[in-house]
């Protein structure tokens, strides 16, 4: 049986229309909608995608350069699907022991403060052009494009909480009031350090992670090895790998 579709991304009936998505934005906001179509993306109900075609009939409303059309569908690329929580999507399908919906059970923490400090091992990550590139300058404006807070932030938005910018400006992004079960992400990045912390990040701190060897002190410790045992076994591993 053919899948019936739901609806209509606001940048796919602008390009049949072959209008500005701008112009059915402001048209739907001045219509008193705008909550039904917040950006160039969002897909609205078929109802409202025909009430739209009679607005702008006869080419009223402007006409979208090529220009326009090609970066709504590089967006529409590069942008990823909003993630979505299953546990609370489907309640009755993810409970507990006792019975009641999982995501109500569920909580983050940031890690305990220890002797050094409070920390956390974030996963950074970073953008990278190679020297031997031969398109320097496309490649650069191509990473300032999506880095730029724009765009950015539209992907920013859709993790919902599970991934952190790269400033404090972004603690202050509206996202965080969405879910305050995720609260806590929003400061991994002033508390984050790169693995290896006290010392520089490398190769040996990267054959470190490689061997869980700091995953299986505590497993080895769980299983019931003396802590002390534990320890020393994980420092004489770290020796042979630093020296």
């Amino acid at each position: 049986m053919a899948k019936v579709a739901k609806g209509i991304r606001v940048n796919q009936l602008a390009k049949e229309l072959g209008i500005p998505s701008k112009s059915i934005l402001e048209r739907i906001k001045s219509e008193g909608l705008g909550d039904q179509a917040p950006n160039h993306m969002s897909l609205i109900s078929l109802g409202l995608a025909a009430s739209v075609r009679e607005w702008f009939a006869n080419g009223a409303g402007g006409v979208a350069t090529a220009v326009e059309i090609a970066t709504e569908e590089s967006e529409e690329l590069a942008a990823p699907r909003p993630k979505t929580n299953r546990a609370k999507k489907k309640p009755d399908s993810y409970l507990t022991e006792k019975g009641t919906p999982l995501w109500q059970d569920t909580l983050h923490a940031p890690l305990p403060k220890g002797a050094g400090g409070q920390f956390a091992l974030p996963f950074p990550s970073t953008n990278m052009l190679m020297g031997y590139s031969k398109n320097q300058k496309a490649a650069k404006d191509v990473l300032r494009w999506i880095n730029s807070k724009e765009v950015y932030g539209q992907w920013f938005t859709s993790q919902q909480g599970y991934s952190d910018g790269a400033t404090k400006d972004w603690e202050k992004d509206p996202v965080w009031n969405v879910d305050p079960v995720l609260l806590p992400f929003r400061d991994i990045p002033g508390k984050g350090r790169l693995a290896g912390y006290a010392g520089p990040p490398g190769r040996a701190s990267a054959e470190v992670i490689t061997k869980y060897i700091m995953v299986d002190m505590y497993a080895k410790a769980v299983q019931g090895m003396p802590a002390e045992d534990a320890v020393k076994w994980a420092h004489d591993e770290l020796v042979k790998i630093y020296g």
